[in-house]
């Protein structure tokens, strides 16, 4: 698209810039917030070290993001090309699958925000009670019986 531009010397047509921008607004930017948000944020960490995870999740975020990619991008190549109707059809189905994955990493990320205080309070409920000592003598019994 835009090394047809450069090869007829002549400035890119707007649906040219409009499909890059938001290529690499949803397809790269959009696509990592939600992806390391998944990494690093400590109430997705708490699903992993409980065993918790939604092993569907980042598929159906990544499946998500890509469609919404995908038509937005499309919808700029082709826009001379589909009718207004189909276009701004395409349009709108692009911003509401791209919505929609923002609202479902929201919706996980609140219950990984429960989540994440109720195993918070366990521990610290573990920690005040005597269990946690007799674990730790017996895991230390178990040590030395090898």
């Amino acid at each position: 698209m835009l090394f047809r531009s450069l090869v007829a010397r002549t400035t890119p047509q707007w649906n040219d810039l409009d499909a890059l921008r938001h290529s690499v607004a949803l397809g790269v930017v959009l696509t990592a917030m939600i992806g390391m948000g998944q990494m690093i944020l400590p109430e997705f960490a708490a699903e992993r070290f409980s065993g918790q995870l939604s092993a569907w999740r980042a598929r159906l975020l990544g499946a998500l993001q890509v469609a919404a990619t995908m038509l937005r991008v499309a919808s700029g190549l082709f826009a001379g090309a589909l009718s207004p109707l189909l276009l701004n059809s395409v349009l709108t189905l692009s911003g509401l699958l791209a919505f929609s994955a923002v609202v479902v990493f929201a919706a996980f990320y609140w219950r990984g925000v429960r989540r994440h205080r109720a195993a918070i309070a366990r521990v610290a409920a573990l920690a005040a009670s005597d269990a946690a000592w007799d674990m730790q003598d017996r895991d230390a019994r178990t040590a030395e019986s090898r």
